[in-house]
């Protein structure tokens, strides 16, 4: 048995089975190259492909929900690439700059309208649109959430449910407004369910002092 390395540590720590097998030098190259672009150690990157590709090999239905999702998201992503001449140019991603990013959102929305339904919307009252918005606004603070708390060690799971943890390590830094979106939806989900405690508290009480004053 070869000498075995030093502890774990970082995103896999804690695990401590060993494999050993044998790669081309290429492959091992590619992830030498990898590791150093990620940070993360040689071992952590092989641990992190593997798990990657074992859940990916989930079907395409799985982890988008239907084959028109996923083409569709295929089309916004070739939507965002369309302007990826720029950046050799000298000129920043669409996620550091603001114009860049408003010019994104637009084409977002635009490809998004080649699928829109026939007839008209259901919202189209003020109230019932502004309803939608801060509808949205909470599934994505749930949504901000699971990402900021995602654990990226979890144990693979099937239907790609550890999306959260993958996109939290593909962000690399996760943006302010989100960790505050998850914040945000963190309080007011306990402030509700605190609301709701005194309420059953008080809702019991109530009728402690009924039946009392029945007695």
């Amino acid at each position: 048995m070869g000498k075995r390395g030093p502890s774990p540590r970082g995103e896999y720590k804690g695990r401590t089975a060993v494999f050993s097998t044998r790669i081309t030098p290429e492959t091992k190259q590619m992830l030498v190259k990898k590791s150093r672009e990620s940070g993360r150690s040689l071992s952590q990157e092989i641990e992190y492909r593997l798990r990657r590709s074992l859940d990916e090999d989930r079907t395409i239905i799985n982890i988008f929900g239907s084959r028109r999702n996923y083409a569709i998201m295929r089309l916004i992503s070739s939507v965002l690439l369309a302007d990826q001449h720029l950046v050799s140019r000298g000129k920043v991603s669409w996620l550091e700059d603001t114009d860049a990013f408003d010019n994104a959102v637009a084409k977002v929305v635009a490809a998004l309208e080649l699928f829109r339904p026939a007839g008209s919307s259901s919202s189209d009252s003020e109230i019932q649109a502004s309803w939608r918005r801060a509808f949205a606004r909470v599934q994505i603070g749930v949504l901000s959430e699971k990402i900021v708390d995602a654990d990226p060690a979890l144990p693979t799971k099937p239907d790609g449910e550890n999306w959260h943890s993958y996109v939290a390590l593909d962000l690399q830094q996760i943006p302010d407004v989100m960790k505050t979106r998850a914040a945000n939806s963190k309080a007011s989900r306990e402030k509700s369910v605190a609301g709701q405690e005194r309420f059953r508290k008080a809702k019991a009480a109530d009728k402690a002092k009924k039946g009392s004053a029945e007695s």
